[in-house]
């Protein structure tokens, strides 16, 4: 009992000790389905909106300036929309956006974000996601140049994923960007594919596609040349709907949030190359009643292409037991 006590007494001092004060305030600004906001070192909220917009915000006031908006974005088309089920429509907007390392350094005031644009024509549309690199002039406070730097990013009718994270790891900065598995499960959508080994959601964990993982660039939208497979711009695979990563400086860890299905939303610390598992596993290695998930992880093959490959369990994951209701707003996800 005593143990007990002073193991309290040292973990509600440590949690005093740690705890902050905050200020709430309100900002007037009007903004319309902002998708990604930061907090930039010039003291300036950036945000992301609809129809290709990158915006800056006096957090003193709330005046906003609209600093860029993409003349090709492109808000799909419902040519593209799914034939079998017509809920489903083209997934496409404005999303992630982070700012260079070195944002305020001469020669790297850069702003990169992801927007969708037609990579077809008007009769035959083909949305896709497109990153984006702006040049910042902070004397004049505006967009000097802007650079398209990585094309043909793929999208689907669910889970987009989008975020962007830009970070110096091990020293040198990078791009990470989440692409979610692009397709509706089949928990919730089983006739949305026709046939289902049609669904992208199969190929998440495939090396030779973009979808289901977190990937990294160079700064200029090239391949990293110590990526896991040379010339391949994927990180870590296996991953449903991975919309959250940040990056630890002191321990050089990336962790990612990850939206499960009707179970087992995830915290993931990503590993170069690894496997996370969808859709053949769900959060922890524990077989929670997913038919095949058992025999999955005790015959996982390696694939040869990456060094030491190996299927990764989350740091955490809520909601493990199966939900046996129908009706999705009783299934437990807390959608982190």
């Amino acid at each position: 009992m005593k143990n007990l006590l002073l193991i309290s007494i040292l973990v509600f001092t440590a949690i005093s000790i740690q705890s902050q004060s905050f200020v709430r305030s309100e900002l007037p600004t009007q903004l319309s389905t902002p998708w990604e906001i930061s907090y930039g070192p010039d003291n300036h909220l950036w945000v992301t909106e609809s129809g290709g917009r990158v915006s800056r915000i006096d957090p003193s006031n709330g005046d906003k300036t609209v600093v860029f908006e993409a003349s090709d974005y492109f808000a799909g088309s419902p040519l593209e929309n799914s034939p079998f089920c017509p809920n489903l429509v083209i997934g496409k907007g404005t999303h992630g956006m982070a700012l260079h390392p070195d944002f305020t350094e001469e020669g790297t005031a850069f702003i990169y974000f992801l927007y969708s644009y037609n990579s077809g024509t008007e009769d035959e549309p083909a949305t896709k996601f497109r990153l984006k690199r702006l040049t910042w002039d902070a004397t004049t406070n505006e967009v000097i140049n802007d650079t398209n730097i990585v094309n043909e990013i793929s999208t689907g009718y669910d889970h987009w994923g989008g975020r962007l994270m830009a970070v110096k790891q091990d020293g040198t900065p990078y791009l990470f960007l989440t692409i979610g598995d692009n397709g509706r499960s089949e928990i919730s959508g089983p006739d949305c594919y026709v046939p289902q080994s049609d669904n992208p959601n199969n190929f998440a964990q495939d090396v030779n596609t973009q979808n289901g993982k977190v990937h990294r660039f160079n700064m200029d939208g090239t391949v990293p040349a110590d990526n896991p497979i040379a010339g391949n711009s994927f990180y870590t695979r296996g991953h449903r709907n991975p919309q959250g990563l940040m990056y630890n400086t002191n321990l050089e860890i990336i962790y990612d949030i990850e939206h499960g299905d009707d179970t087992d939303d995830e915290i993931n610390i990503l590993e170069k190359g690894m496997n996370y598992g969808w859709k053949d596993v769900r959060g922890y290695h524990d077989d929670n009643s997913f038919p095949g998930e058992a025999e999955y992880v005790a015959n996982y093959v390696p694939n040869p292409l990456v060094e030491n490959d190996a299927l990764i369990e989350p740091m955490y994951s809520w909601c493990t037991t199966p939900n046996t209701s129908s009706v999705g707003t009783d299934w437990c996800t807390v959608a982190p």
